[in-house]
């Protein structure tokens, strides 16, 4: 009998001492697993901001791409237009210039038909 009592008394202890503190440790980790769904929660949340933020990401980028290909495009007509004024230019230049060739050329046939005339020649 003696056992018995022994078992008894353990079995005592252990509902008096260590199932109340079973009891309090059960208490935390349900305590513990309420904070960690907490927490999972809010970093979906966060999860999902971010994929947000990668949206406007996305669309700032295109909006950007799509800015800088309008002023390339812009700047490409612009080169295009001084590039066929110049042209322009070049060739009212040539024309000048060949026209006041034409003009020396002529002025001094004229002077060297003015020498070699026979009323220069000679003397006068």
């Amino acid at each position: 009998m003696a056992l018995g009592g022994t078992y008894d008394t353990i079995k005592q202890a252990f509902q008096d001492l260590i199932a109340p503190q079973l009891q309090e440790i059960k208490g935390e980790i349900v305590a513990v697993r309420g904070e960690m769904n907490g927490l999972r929660g809010e970093v979906n949340g966060l999860h999902r901001q971010i994929d947000g933020l990668r949206g406007e990401m996305r669309q700032l980028e295109k909006r950007v791409d799509e800015r800088i290909s309008s002023l390339e495009k812009r700047l490409e007509d612009g080169l295009a237009g001084v590039r066929s004024e110049m042209r322009q230019l070049e060739r009212r230049m040539d024309d000048g210039f060949a026209a006041v060739r034409n003009e020396t050329a002529l002025t001094h046939k004229r002077i060297d038909d003015f020498f070699a005339s026979p009323r220069t020649a000679g003397g006068a």
